[in-house]
């Protein structure tokens, strides 16, 4: 049995489960006493290298094969495919105070208690802010579609960077972006909500990415 179906080699382990998140292949659990089991196919399902690492463990998330958990002391501990975000040795001393992690397909965004956001794997997923990172404070919230992430400051302003087919490139709609209030995505488009009630969405058009047809309803 693959992608994950088979948990008898674990199921002893499998107790005081209190989360559980899934890659493609592979299931990880946290345990009410911090640690972790994984369990399914693919580079998600091997701690050899982490297990150390992983204790006080409070949150997880999860990319098409890789694995991001975020520990008590705001550290963040990674493992699975290096091309799906599961190596983040160039991004660990920045690591610090997570609050929350979001993922796209292949890429981790993490939120630290500053506002600040530090991303990790494919760079054509989103795993690259290096052109928006000065933009990228006072951040309250982070939306990911499957390979672009788009991230809510404190002002309002909307930050978004990516695959521009999945939603990365905001800028035909940067000028509507002002006082938004939220933020939700799909598969390849996001769409925002303003305090006037209004919502604006960019992206893929197949997937939600134009509302224009229906401007009287929105």
């Amino acid at each position: 049995m693959t992608s994950g179906g088979d948990s008898r080699e674990v199921e002893g382990e499998l107790v005081g489960v209190k989360n559980i998140v899934a890659s493609e292949e592979s299931f990880a659990a946290i345990r009410s006493d911090g640690s972790v089991v994984t369990w399914g196919q693919g580079g998600g399902r091997d701690l050899s290298a982490v297990r150390h690492q992983l204790h006080g463990i409070q949150w997880m998330a999860a990319t098409d094969a890789a694995f991001a958990a975020a520990r008590m002391d705001g550290r963040v501990v990674t493992w699975g495919s290096p091309e799906s975000g599961g190596d983040s040795l160039d991004v660990q001393p920045h690591l610090r105070e997570v609050v929350h992690i979001w993922s796209t397909a292949r890429a981790f965004a993490a939120l630290r208690q500053d506002g600040s956001v530090v991303t990790w794997g494919a760079a054509e997923y989103g795993g690259d802010c290096c052109h928006v990172q000065a933009q990228l404070c006072d951040v309250l919230e982070v939306a990911a579609s499957h390979a672009a992430f788009a991230a809510l400051r404190a002002d309002g302003k909307v930050v978004s960077w990516g695959s521009a087919a999945a939603g990365g490139d905001s800028k035909e709609v940067e000028e509507q972006l002002i006082e938004v209030r939220h933020l939700a995505a799909s598969s390849g488009a996001f769409a925002a909500l303003t305090a006037g009630g209004r919502v604006v969405a960019w992206g893929s058009p197949e997937a939600g990415g134009d509302c224009t047809g229906v401007p009287d309803a929105l």
